[in-house]
C-alpha cells in the first residue's frame, strides 16, 4: 500500500472508526442485507447508543475514506486551489467539543488535499492545528508521541510527509480506541465527508461532463447511498442541541444528491451551493 494510500485509510474518518470501543460491532464489511436487517432488528430495543454504534460501524464498513475523493482528483490532474482550505486562523472560533470535532474532520480533509499537492509551507501550518485539535479532543500527547520531535526538522518531501501524517493518525487512533467517542467519531465523520464533497464540487464547477471528468461526474451519483446512511446515522443525535443544526444541514442535502444520480453542470452548482451553506454552519 503506497504512504497516500495509507493515509487515506488512516484518515481522521477511519481514525475514528473504531473509537466506539467495540471490537463485535454487529457490522460487517461483508454482511449481507439479510444479516444486516437481522442485526437491526435484535437491536430494535436496544439503547440509543448501541443502535448508533452499530449504524457508526456499518457506515464505516460500506463508505470509502472521504480522503479516497481527494486522492482521485490528484490522479484526473485537477488544478489545485488553495481558496478551497479552511484558513488555519479560524481554528481559534471553535471553542466547543462539537465544533473542534467537526473541524478535526474539515482539517484532516484539507491535510490530505495539502498533501497530495505538496503543498509544503501549508502543510506545516495544518499540522499545527491539527496538533490544537487533538490536544482538545484529549489526543494530544498522542500527536506529540509521532510528531512532536520531526516537525522541528520537517522535510519538504512528500513521502517524508506523508510517512509523518500517516503515523500521527495511527497514533491518535489507537489512543482513541479505548475511549467511548461515539459522538466525537460521528462530527468528525460529517465534517470530512462535507469537506470532501466541497473539494470535488469546487474543483468540477463550471466543467462540464465529459470523457475526462466522468470519473468525478460518477462520484457525485455515488454520494447518495453514503449520505442516506449518514443521515440515518445523524438521527440518533438529533438532541444534542449543538451539533442540530449541522445535522439539519447535511439531511437537507438528501433531495438535492437523490435528483444528481445523471448530474450535468448546472446539478453541480445547485449541489455546491447547498454543500457551501452546510460547510459555512461548521466552518464559520
Amino acid at each position: 500500500m503506497s504512504p497516500l494510500k495509507q493515509m487515506v485509510f488512516l484518515s481522521a474518518v477511519s481514525l475514528l472508526a473504531y473509537s466506539c470501543g467495540n471490537e463485535n460491532s454487529a457490522s460487517s464489511g461483508t454482511a449481507s442485507d439479510t444479516a444486516k436487517k437481522s442485526a437491526m432488528d435484535t437491536l430494535s430495543g436496544a439503547p440509543a447508543n448501541t443502535v448508533a454504534d452499530y449504524k457508526f460501524h456499518n457506515i464505516i464498513a460500506n463508505m470509502p475514506s472521504p480522503l479516497e475523493l481527494i486522492d482521485l482528483l490528484g490522479k484526473s490532474h485537477a488544478a489545485f486551489d488553495n481558496n478551497l482550505v479552511n484558513p488555519p486562523g479560524n481554528e481559534s472560533k471553535y471553542l466547543t467539543s462539537c465544533r473542534k470535532a467537526l473541524n478535526f474532520g474539515i482539517y484532516s480533509m484539507d491535510l490530505g488535499y495539502l498533501a497530495s499537492n505538496e503543498q509544503y509551507t501549508d502543510i506545516q501550518k495544518f499540522f499545527t492545528v491539527s496538533r490544537s485539535l487533538a490536544k482538545a479532543l484529549d489526543a494530544g500527547e498522542s500527536f506529540d508521541k509521532v510528531v512532536s520531535s520531526r516537525i522541528r526538522n520537517y522535510s519538504e518531501n512528500r513521502d517524508t510527509i506523508l510517512k509523518v501524517v500517516d503515523e500521527f493518525y495511527a497514533e491518535v487512533d489507537n489512543y482513541l480506541r479505548s475511549n467511548d467517542r461515539l459522538l466525537a467519531a460521528t462530527e468528525m465523520l460529517t465534517g470530512a465527508w462535507v469537506e470532501t464533497q466541497y473539494i470535488l464540487l469546487s474543483t468540477l464547477a463550471g466543467a462540464e461532463r465529459n470523457s475526462a471528468t466522468e470519473p468525478l461526474y460518477k462520484k457525485i451519483g455515488e454520494q447518495r447511498f453514503h449520505l442516506n446512511n449518514l443521515c440515518d446515522l445523524l438521527k440518533s443525535y438529533s438532541s444534542d442541541k449543538e451539533f442540530l443544526s449541522v445535522i439539519k444541514g447535511v439531511s437537507s442535502l438528501r433531495d438535492a444528491y437523490g435528483a444528481a444520480g445523471n448530474a450535468d453542470k448546472a446539478a453541480v452548482e445547485k449541489l455546491l451551493h447547498a454543500v457551501s451553506s452546510v460547510r459555512n454552519t461548521i466552518t464559520q
